[in-house]
């Protein structure tokens, strides 16, 4: 094993006061390793096809075909390691004579940046110094497997399969190590890491026949790509990096659909694994635009399964396990103890370190649909509506993880530029039945998580250290709905789902000028549609459960002493549902459309800030917005019979505390606050024309916005200022009923607890223009409730209400001798 990789043990002390300690980067298989003393091949690319097909079968008049087996692997690598050779060696003729060229103008470039930067920036990191255009590296791995498996066809003809165990697997590419350290556009890589895994099984199609598939199991296993480390300290446009990485399997699985024919897809499972890339490495310590990293990672399974669709036929999906999980970047090790994403450094660097690194955890989900057009389809039960013949459907998507990078003595380095986007798609069991009936029965299960904690440090830089990340956590998604026009429709859903898009983002800005700032944007919304039944001339039911938890950012932590311009924060946190659920409307039919939703939304979190004996520094600005907006527990009838009846938990966080100091400083650890914990609400509203309808909602909503501020703007001036602009109320409409010849009943349980920042606390002893504050509270609330009206039929609205509105706090200032 060779050892020129490995790095020594190394400390941080992070923000927040933890130290961690670990050691960095081991060595690689000596087969795996790449000498940074030896050129490397410019350029590595391949495509590569895995293709499993087996245990399909058609059905004719004339009997059942069992088609053939094809098990193999197409690859352009024999074609491409011939051409990576020759490109090798021309690319090094080419290299000598290009150096050379660069070398001149690269080193008086060098000379001038370096001038630029701190005194103390002038030291070199690295023992290996790179030539000119050496070690710069391409690589493309992209795998496409195709999995045909287990799929049942029957064109006027019976067909039928079952007991199939396919399982295909690949482990392929390879990560990228090379150096650019000391060198003029060396070490440089653009590696892209792409597995896009194809599923087509255990899937039943009758036309004019009886397709089965029954009893099967397909799952893919998909490895490619690995690590990237490369290393630009010292050096002229060097170690940078850019890595996209994509793991976007297709399914399409554990479906029934019938024509004039029977389909049955029941006791199957399919799994889908994939995994592309790794970990970023770099260093741009003492570089001049060296050690950039910009990481690409996106998880994006795109899903149609369990579904059953049935034309004067019947079509039954059952007792199916699909489940799909993605992760485009694996996480490695960095300087740090957790597992690491990207990890680069600009210290004493010019316009060196940064981090670019847009994440995507997402998903396409359509599964455990049921829609019959004159026949029965049945998705996870049948008529008998058993309740241990429901679909699962699991799915786990990753993308991204923790980074961190610095800019200790740097100019315009260490920037972290984070955009974590977490934010599935999905549409699952729903019945629809004209002239027919449909029924769909459900279990869903989603995780998707974007990146995670960023850290930069910008100490004695200029313009170093920045953060700016725009983290956005949620989803759009409809289930457990129901519709029927001449026909029948039932649905059932339960769902658990966690969405997690960036994290804590920390930094410092000691001695700096512009350094250490923050910029925080987090947007939290889950919108979404659930447990509703609509019925013209039929019969439609729908009951939806769900437990959901979305977030986006989280704390900001910077801190500075003796900086100019240093170590703010503005940060804009969003926490935003906005849901129906618990449904029903019915011209001449009837609907029944019940819920349960338990759903907390978190959007950024504490903001701490430190300005002491600075200038125009450790100053915050929140803008937080905590605003449901919902409606459940609702029915209206034309001229049928209608109930709806809804539970709701909601608890929804915007931003938090805001923490900083501007003691003996100018302008520094001021703070303006504007947040609002208002929900807007509609339930338990019943509305008839000609029908009967009855409606029921229980709600029990929190939502807070922002918290409390400290500062100090002791020996100071125009420092430790506080602005607050707290809302804290609620608006809604609950337990009433209307109708106009008919009958309408409508009852709520109301209990809204809303509350925007808190108790504020500053000083501004000694000082000039410091520790005012200015703060409006305002406590708006809108209600209409318990409220009935008919023209020539019967209404009856029924409400209990117990809200809490709070805005603002206690104030706690001095200012002796100022």
């Amino acid at each position: 094993m060779q050892n020129w990789a490995k790095r020594g043990l190394q400390t941080a002390l992070v923000t927040g006061g933890l130290l961690m300690l670990g050691t960095g980067i081991a060595s690689a298989d000596e087969k795996d390793a790449v000498n940074p003393d030896k050129p490397a091949n410019p350029l590595d690319a391949s495509l590569t096809i895995p293709i499993d097909i087996g245990n399909n079968a058609i059905g004719t008049p004339l009997g059942q075909v069992n088609l053939p087996e094809v098990k193999k692997t197409i690859s352009t690598k024999p074609v491409t390691d011939a051409l990576k050779g020759a490109a090798a060696k021309l690319s090094g003729q080419r290299v000598q004579q290009a150096g050379e060229k660069a070398a001149a103008v690269a080193q008086g470039v060098q000379q001038k940046a370096t001038a630029a930067a701190p005194q103390q920036a002038k030291k070199a990191t690295s023992s290996h110094e790179a030539g000119t255009l050496e070690g710069n590296r391409g690589s493309v791995d992209i795998v496409v497997p195709v999995q045909i498996a287990n799929n049942a066809i029957a064109l006027l003809g019976d067909a039928e399969v079952s007991g199939g165990d396919h399982q295909q697997t690949y482990e392929g590419g390879s990560g990228v190590t090379t150096d650019g350290s000391g060198g003029v556009l060396a070490g440089n890589v653009v590696d892209v890491d792409y597995a896009l895994p194809v599923q087509i099984a255990n899937n039943a199609l009758g036309v004019g026949g009886k397709a089965t598939s029954t009893g099967n199991n397909a799952t893919q296993e998909i490895k490619t790509g690995d690590h990237t480390a490369t290393d630009g300290s010292g050096g002229v446009l060097a170690g940078n990096v850019i890595a996209p990485q994509g793991a976007t399997p297709v399914q399409l699985t554990n479906n029934a659909a019938a024509l004039i024919g029977k389909a049955d897809s029941s006791g199957n499972t399919s799994e889908v694994k994939a995994q592309s890339g790794g970990s970023l490495l770099s260093d741009g310590t003492d570089g001049v635009l060296a050690g950039n990293v910009a990481g690409v990672p996106v998880a994006l399974p795109c899903e149609l399964k369990t579904s059953a669709l049935a034309g004067i036929g019947t079509a039954h999906s059952q007792e199916n396990a699909p489940s799909p999980e993605t992760k485009p970047a694996a996480g490695g090790r960095g300087s740090r103890v957790m597992k690491t994403y990207a990890e680069t450094h600009g210290d004493n660097g010019v316009a060196s370190g940064t981090l670019i690194q847009p994440q995507v955890a997402s998903d396409v989900n359509v599964h455990g649909l049921a829609g019959a057009v004159g026949g029965i389809a049945a998705s996870g039960l049948g008529e008998s509506k058993s309740t241990t013949a429901g679909n699962t459907s699991s799915t786990t998507a990753q993308a991204g993880g923790y980074s961190n990078t610095s800019a200790v003595g740097g100019v315009l380095s260490g920037t972290v530029a984070d955009a974590p986007v977490a934010f599935p798609v999905e549409g699952y069991c729903a019945a629809a039945g004209v002239v027919g009936k449909a029924s769909a029965q459900c279990d869903n299960e989603t995780t998707a998580k974007a990146g995670r904690e960023t850290f930069t440090d910008g100490t004695d830089s200029v313009l170093g250290g920045t953060t700016a990340t725009t983290p956005v956590g949620g989803t759009i998604e409809a289930f457990g709905l129901a519709g029927s026009v001449i026909g029948t429709a039932d649905a059932e859903a339960t769902e658990t789902k966690e969405i997690k898009a960036g994290g804590y983002n920390g930094s410092r800005g000691d001695g700096s000028v512009g350094g250490g700032n923050i910029v925080q944007t987090p947007v939290a919304t889950p919108i979404e549609l659930f447990g509703g039944a609509a019925s013209l001339v039929g019969n439609s039911y729908a009951s939806a459960e769900e437990e959901k938890d979305v977030s986006s950012g989280g704390d900001g932590n910077t801190e500075d002493d003796n900086a100019v311009l240093a170590s703010n924060v503005i940060a804009t946190p969003i926490a935003q549902p906005v849901q129906a659920f618990g449904l029903s409307a019915a011209g001449v039919g009837i609907a029944d459309g019940f819920a349960t939703s338990d759903t907390e939304t978190t959007a950024g979190g504490k903001y701490t800030g430190s300005g002491e004996h600075a200038v125009g520094s450790g100053n915050i600005v929140q803008a937080a917005s905590a605003a449901p907006i919902q409606v459940f527990g609702a029915s209206a009838a034309a001229g049928g019979i209608t109930t709806a009846a809804a539970e709701n938990f909601s608890s929804t966080s915007a931003g938090g505390d805001n923490d900083t100091s501007g003691a003996g400083s100018v302008a520094s650890g001021n703070v303006a606050a504007v947040t609002n914990a208002l929900p807007a609400q509609a339930h338990g509203l019943g509305a008839s024309l000609i029908g009967n309808t009855t409606a029921y909602s229980d709600n029990v909503t929190e939502a807070f916005a922002g918290g409390m501020t400290t500062t100090d703007g002791s020996g100071g001036a125009l420092s430790g200022n506080v602005v607050n602009g707290p809302i804290g109320g609620a608006a809604g409409v609950f337990g009433d009923a209307v109708s106009v010849v008919g009958f309408a009943q409508g009852a709520a349980g109301n209990d809204v607890t809303a509350i925007s920042g808190d108790f504020t606390e500053t000083n501004g002893d000694g000082g000039s223009v410091s520790g005012n504050v200015l703060s409006a509270d305002v406590v708006p609330v809108a209600q209409v409730f318990g409220d009935a009206v008919t023209v020539a039929g019967f209404a009856d609205g029924w409400a209990e209400n117990s809200t809490y509105p709070f805005a603002g706090g206690d104030i706690a200032s001095s200012g002796e001798a100022g």
